[in-house]
This record gives structure tokens, sequence and C-alpha cells, in this order.
């Protein structure tokens, strides 16, 4: 069982706000990519919260500009995502994810309203990997003020890369778990903490 704590921290020197909210859903077919399926009941919550829209998979690239590398329409049906990998003959710039890149995902409702979303499992790009999204934060982004919400903690279970104004939101695993509730230290498998 997972126990949840909160805590308040403050991160600056993030990408402009303006930036998140003029965010460009096209991508690159590259060739290589990841799957990513969010499951029926993961989408359906997701539709139910935010309602349909367009969901993408982005980076940060070296002029911290978001970049997309997968993106599809989003309504309360399961679906599958291809999030593209770099073309590494295309030397000049960077169109894809490197391996091990973390995915930075944003969602856009019909209605114009912009989110950043934090997904569970939160696995980084892998090339020819899958994942099956079961759980998701959503924090909508205000495209009218300076100030996004959330929680900027990176070692928190709800980390959000857009917060710029703290909201007392930050989950984090209990100790000797992780944010999944698996034990970080089990050598001999038995699903007890080594330190149990």
């Amino acid at each position: 069982m997972k126990k949840l704590v909160i805590l308040i921290i403050s991160l600056t020197g993030l990408p402009s706000l303006f930036a998140q909210c003029d965010l460009d859903f096209s991508f690159i077919n590259t060739g290589s990519n990841m799957t990513v399926f969010f499951t029926p009941t993961a989408a359906s919550a997701m539709a139910d919260e935010m309602g349909e829209g367009t969901i993408g998979a982005f980076f940060l690239n070296d002029t911290d500009t978001y970049f997309c590398s997968g993106s599809t329409v989003f309504t309360s049906a399961p679906i599958s995502l291809a999030v593209m990998g770099d073309d590494t003959t295309s030397e000049d710039i960077q169109d894809g994810f490197n391996a091990n890149q973390e995915i930075l995902w944003f969602y856009e409702s019909n209605d114009g309203s912009v989110y950043s979303l934090t997904l569970s499992p939160n696995e980084p790009y892998t090339t020819n990997g899958l994942t099956a999204i079961t759980e998701f934060v959503a924090t909508i982004v205000s495209c009218g003020s300076e100030d996004v919400f959330g929680c900027s903690d990176i070692s928190a279970c709800n980390y959000n890369v857009l917060a710029t104004a703290l909201d007392e939101s930050c989950i984090y695993a209990e100790i000797n778990f992780d944010c999944d509730g698996y034990c970080l230290n089990d050598i001999d498998t038995d699903a007890i903490c080594d330190e149990n």
C-alpha cells in the first residue's frame, strides 16, 4: 500500500508560458518509434476530465522549444500512440526522441484548454518499447497568467516540468517503495522489501 506525502517545492527557469500555450502537435514520421497504449480505464478517465482533444509527446530542443514527436486525436476510446525516435541520418536537427529521453505529455482539448500530463507508468523513450498507461495526473496550463500550478519536485511521483507556482500537490512514494508501490530493494523477490 502506498502512503502519500505532500510537500512544497519550488523550481525556476522553466520554458516560457507562451511556448506551453502555443504547441504544435504536428510531427515527422522518422521510421522508428515506441508504442504508448492508453488503457480503456485511463482513456475514459482522461476524456471525462479533459474532454476530447489531441494528445502529444514532446521534448525540449536545444532552443527550449517544445518539439512534438507523436500525437493523435483523443476520445474516450483506448488508443495506441507511436512516439517517434530521432532519425540519425538528419544530423543537423533532432526530429525525435533519443534513447532514454524524458517524454513530456501535453493535451489540448477541443475547447482550447491546454494540459500538462504526468502519466503512469512514466517511461522514458525506448525504440521498439511498449508501455501501457493506467493512470494520469492532468494540470491545466493557465495561458492568461505567468503562473503554472503543480508539483515542481523532480523526485515526486507527480512531477510537473511546467510548474512555476506552488500548489501543495507533490505526491511521494512510501519509504522503500517506488511510485507504483513496488519495493526498491527485493533481492529474494518475495514482494517484501529487504529493509523490512
